[in-house]
C-alpha cells in the first residue's frame, strides 16, 4: 500500500511509472474463484489502465457511461495524452477496448440492431474488490453511500475535480470553487438519447434513460474558474442563458461541453482587448524588430465544443473560426443571414485546419452562400448534418469525408449535392428520417457501414440492387423502413462475416458432392421436441427446432408465478426470438 501511494503520488506530479504498480493478494478463499482470475488478470495491465478503471469508482454502482463522457474524463484527469483530441481518443479507444476485453468494463446493449456499444459498466465483482470499504485488502476507499465527488484519489482528487452526482439544484454552498480546479463536471454525465427536430419524420422505439432535472441558481459562480481549468461540462443545466466572457480566458480549457442547454441564447462575447488593432508606428517599429507583444488568450487550447441541443442560440460568434486547435465542433448553427458582421460562416471554418468532426443543423432562412466555401475543409472527415424543412440549395461536401450522417433530409433525392464523385473515402452512410424515396449513392463510393433510420417513404428494392449499388459492405441496417427483397436477414441489420460463413459452408459441401456425389448425411438434432403435458386449458405455442444449434437466452415475465416467456434462439448462424408466450404481467428476467 505504501509503494502504491508513492507511485500515485509521483504520478499526480506529472511522471508516469513505466511499470503497474504491484497489487496486494487476495485471500485465500478467493483461490480458484473467478474473482482471483479477474484479479490476475488486473496485475497484467499498464499502469495507464489500472488508473483509468480506478477512475470509473467515482460513479455508483451499475451506472451507464457513455464512451464519448468517459474519454472526456480520463482527458481531465490528465490520465491520456492531451497534445490533440485525435491522439487522445485513440490511446482511450486501446485503454477501453483492453478493458472491456478482459472484463473490467462490460458493454450495455441500447438495442438489438446496434452493432457498434457505446455505453458500459464497471464490472461489479471487480468494483467490489478495488472500491468497496468493507473488503480489507481495498486499495482506495470508496464511501457509495454518500456519494462524494472526492473518492479514490485522496486529497489531489478533493482540490482538483469536482463532479455533481446527485445535485438539483446547484449554488455558490455545493459548488466549491478553487485556484486547483482542473475537472469541473456540473452537469448530467448519463446516457440519454435526444430526439431531433421533426419528430414527424422520425419516429420509433427509443430507449432512455430518465435524467434528473438540474438547475443553476447563479451563472456567475463560473466566473470564478482558474486558469488550470481543463474540462468544463455543463451539459443538460437549465437556467444558463449565457456563458460569461471569463470562460473564454482560461487559458489551459480543451474541452467545454454545453450540450442540450436548452436556455442558453449567447455564447461567450471576445473582448475587444483580444479582437486585432490597428497598429500604432511604435508598436509596428517593436514588432519589426522581433520584440514579442503581448496578447490576452482566448480559447487557445480548446480541442472540443459541443453547443449540440441548444437551439435557442441565433448565430455563432466569430471567434469560432479563429480556434486553430479545435478538432471537434458540435451544433454550428447554418443559415442565419443577419448579424454577418458579427456570426461565423460555414465557409470562414475552412481556417480550423485540424478540425475532424463537425455536426450542424440548418435554419430555414438559407441563402445561396450559406456552402461557399464548405467544399475547402480538407481535414474533416467526420460530418453530420441536420436538415430544416425548407428547399435545399445547391451545396458540395468536404472530400475527404469518411463518415456521412444525414438527418431529417426533406426531399425525395441528394440530386442538389454537387460533387458525389469527388467522396471517394467514404465509409460509414447513416441517414436517419427525412423523405427520401431512394438510397444515395454513387460509383466511387466506398461505404461499408449503410445505417437506415425511419426513412417511411423509401421505395423498396431488391436486394441484389443494394449490393451492386455498394459493393464493398460490410454491415446493413434497417431500422422502421422497407427493407429490401430477399433480405438476407429476418431481423433488421446484416453483417457480411456471418453471411460469409454461410456461403462458404454452401460452396464446400457443393465442391465436395462434385467429387464424391451427394452428401446423405444424417445430422442427429441437438434439441427434440417434448409433447405438451400438463393442463389442457390455454392457447398452444410452437417452436420448430429444425436447425437450431443452440439457446441464446430465454426471457421470463413473473412476479410470484411465471406469468411468460420468450426464447430466443441460433439457427443457420442467425439470431431469432420467439413471441412472447403468455400474459403481459410480472417483471422481466433473462437466463
Amino acid at each position: 500500500m505504501n509503494e502504491l501511494n508513492d507511485i500515485l503520488r509521483i504520478y499526480m506530479l506529472s511522471h508516469i511509472p513505466e511499470k503497474a504498480p504491484d497489487l496486494p493478494h487476495p485471500s485465500r478463499s478467493y483461490q480458484g474463484s473467478k474473482l482471483f482470475n479477474d484479479f490476475e488478470e488486473l496485475k497484467e495491465l499498464d499502469v495507464h489502465s489500472v488508473l483509468c478503471l480506478y477512475s470509473l469508482g467515482t460513479f455508483p454502482e451499475n451506472t451507464k457511461l457513455e464512451k464519448r463522457f468517459v474519454i472526456y474524463w480520463w482527458i481531465g484527469l490528465g490520465l491520456l495524452p492531451r497534445t490533440s483530441w485525435e491522439k487522445a481518443k485513440m490511446h482511450g479507444n486501446t485503454i477501453y477496448s483492453g478493458l472491456k476485453e478482459k472484463g473490467f468494463l462490460e458493454s450495455v446493449h441500447n438495442g438489438k440492431q446496434n452493432q457498434v456499444i457505446n455505453q458500459c459498466t464497471i464490472n461489479p465483482t471487480v468494483r467490489k474488490w478495488l472500491l468497496s470499504p468493507n473488503v480489507s485488502n481495498v486499495i482506495f476507499s470508496f464511501d457509495c453511500s454518500e456519494h462524494s465527488s472526492s473518492p479514490f484519489f485522496g486529497e489531489w482528487f478533493k482540490e482538483r475535480v469536482h463532479i455533481n452526482l446527485d445535485k438539483k439544484y446547484l449554488n455558490i454552498d455545493n459548488v466549491p470553487i478553487n485556484k486547483e480546479l482542473q475537472e469541473v463536471h456540473l452537469g448530467s454525465w448519463h446516457y440519454i438519447e435526444v430526439k431531433a427536430d421533426n419528430n414527424a419524420n422520425e419516429t420509433g422505439p427509443k430507449e432512455t434513460m430518465s435524467i434528473n432535472h438540474i438547475e443553476i441558481e447563479n451563472p456567475d459562480v463560473l466566473k470564478n474558474l482558474s486558469g488550470k481549468t481543463t474540462y468544463l461540462s455543463l451539459q443538460g443545466i437549465s437556467g444558463i442563458e449565457e456563458i460569461p466572457e471569463s470562460i473564454g480566458k482560461l487559458e489551459n480549457l480543451m474541452i467545454l461541453d454545453l450540450r442540450s442547454c436548452h436556455n442558453l441564447i449567447k455564447l461567450p462575447q471576445q473582448p475587444r482587448s483580444t479582437l486585432k488593432k490597428k497598429l500604432s508606428h511604435r508598436t509596428r517599429f517593436k514588432k519589426l524588430i522581433g520584440w514579442e507583444l503581448p496578447q490576452e488568450s482566448w480559447f487557445n487550447k480548446l480541442m472540443v465544443l459541443d453547443i449540440s441541443g441548444c437551439f435557442l442560440l441565433d448565430h455563432m460568434p466569430k471567434w469560432i473560426s479563429e480556434l486553430c486547435n479545435l478538432e471537434v465542433l458540435k451544433g454550428f448553427l447554418v443559415g442565419r443571414v443577419g448579424k454577418k458582421k458579427e456570426s461565423c460562416q460555414l465557409g470562414d471554418l475552412s481556417k480550423l485546419i485540424n478540425l475532424k468532426k463537425l455536426s450542424i443543423r440548418t435554419t430555414t432562412d438559407m441563402s445561396p452562400e450559406v456552402f461557399s466555401g464548405f467544399n475547402s475543409l480538407h481535414s474533416l472527415l467526420i460530418l453530420t448534418i441536420t436538415w430544416g424543412k425548407y428547399k435545399i440549395l445547391d451545396y458540395s461536401l468536404p472530400k475527404n469525408l469518411e463518415k456521412l450522417d444525414i438527418r431529417c433530409y426533406p426531399e425525395d433525392d441528394v440530386s442538389k449535392l454537387m460533387n458525389c464523385a469527388e467522396l471517394t473515402k467514404l465509409k460509414k452512410l447513416y441517414i436517419r428520417g427525412g423523405d427520401l424515396t431512394k438510397i444515395p449513392s454513387h460509383e466511387n463510393w466506398k461505404v461499408e457501414m449503410l445505417r437506415l433510420r425511419f426513412l417511411k417513404k423509401l421505395v423498396s428494392t431488391d436486394w441484389e440492387e443494394v449490393s451492386a449499388l455498394f459493393p464493398n459492405l460490410n454491415y446493413v441496417e434497417y431500422v422502421g423502413c422497407p427493407r429490401p427483397d430477399k433480405f438476407p436477414n429476418d431481423g433488421s441489420c446484416w453483417i457480411k462475416e456471418k453471411a460469409d460463413n454461410n456461403q462458404n459452408e454452401a460452396k464446400l459441401k457443393a465442391s465436395v458432392e462434385d467429387f464424391i456425389g451427394p452428401l446423405n448425411i444424417q445430422k442427429t438434432p441437438y434439441i427434440r421436441k417434448i409433447e405438451p403435458f400438463g393442463s389442457l386449458r390455454g392457447s398452444v405455442q410452437e417452436m420448430d427446432p429444425t436447425g437450431i444449434t443452440r439457446i441464446v437466452k430465454i426471457s421470463i415475465c413473473h412476479s410470484e408465478v411465471i406469468d411468460s416467456l420468450a426464447i430466443c434462439f441460433e439457427r443457420d448462424g442467425l439470431t431469432q426470438c420467439t413471441n412472447r408466450w403468455g400474459g403481459d404481467g410480472g417483471n422481466i428476467i433473462e437466463v
